[in-house]
């Protein structure tokens, strides 16, 4: 009994701090990646709900963007198409709301972590035509995800301090894999690798991980405090600080390079990021001025 008021505790904090977090917009700007040099253009208010919590960006295969944003004081999935500038709402769970859209490979469907207005939070998918969900793993209270492949999950366990944990869909077993990681898990692309924050260290690390043997390995020290990260398609790491875009090169760099200052947009705050498949658009989560 204790133990499943802890995980309700930790599962309502989660979704309380997200909703309390300052304003934040989404951002999208134009990428260019030639050579491990990486440009940044024209940037874009996709989600344009200020005063609101817009976050939680996610790129689609067809260059779409998945999104959370709040209405009638909940928060709901938003798609959001770039050339036409359309914006749809997906989800509207009553009393509850929707977190960390992620697109399903292989699926016209996307995952989502559920908050439903009992408490009870899962991991759902749910069909981009018809709206139907489905729960994908019942046993454990997921934070964050990122899918590995066509029915395994890295996912971000609400325990304390919280896990990684590798779910498959199909059985609903997870298997425990770290401890005291942060929320930000990524697919390295050229890879069969997972990255994810370790914050059991000072500083923090960026590591890679083998998801089928649990070898893990130092990638790079985390920007002091930060614990986002993403990866373009020629796997060049990115993550932020302030109004501060660095890059890293695993191929190339030995240190962080200070990419971009955002500050000349008039944004600061920098915490999420997301590049679409293509490497052609980056989704910055700040806050504007």
């Amino acid at each position: 009994m204790k133990i499943q008021l802890l995980l309700l505790l930790l599962s309502l904090s989660l979704c309380v701090t997200s909703m309390a977090q300052p304003s934040t917009e989404i951002y999208v700007f134009n990428l260019n990646e030639s050579n491990g040099t990486l440009t940044l253009s024209n940037p874009v208010n996709v989600s344009n709900n200020n005063p609101g919590y817009d976050n939680q960006p996610a790129f689609l295969e067809n260059g779409q963007l998945l999104y959370v944003a709040t209405r009638n004081g909940l928060t709901d999935v938003v798609l959001a198409d770039l050339v036409s500038g359309e914006r749809r709402w997906l989800t509207d769970t009553p009393g509850g709301g929707e977190y960390s859209p992620t697109p399903i490979p292989g699926e016209t469907a996307f995952s989502a972590i559920r908050l439903d207005s009992t408490g009870l939070q899962r991991l759902y998918s749910y069909d981009f035509a018809s709206g139907k969900s489905d729960i994908l793993v019942n046993e454990v209270v997921i934070g964050y995800h990122a899918w590995i492949g066509p029915h395994h999950v890295a996912a971000f366990v609400l325990d304390e301090p919280p896990t990684l944990q590798i779910c498959d869909t199909w059985t609903g077993e997870c298997r425990r894999m770290e401890k005291d990681i942060g929320r930000s898990l990524h697919l390295i692309p050229g890879s069969e690798l997972l990255s994810y924050v370790d914050k059991s260290v000072t500083p923090w690390e960026i590591r890679s991980m083998n998801t089928a043997t649990g070898e893990s390995s130092r990638l790079i020290a985390s920007l002091p405090e930060s614990e986002d990260h993403t990866w373009t398609p020629g796997a060049v790491l990115l993550s932020g600080k302030g109004s501060i875009l660095y890059k890293f090169d695993p191929e190339r760099d030995s240190d962080w390079i200070r990419l971009a200052d955002l500050s000349e947009f008039g944004l600061s705050g920098i915490t999420r990021l997301a590049v679409d498949p293509q490497g052609r658009h980056l989704a910055v989560v700040a806050e504007g001025q």
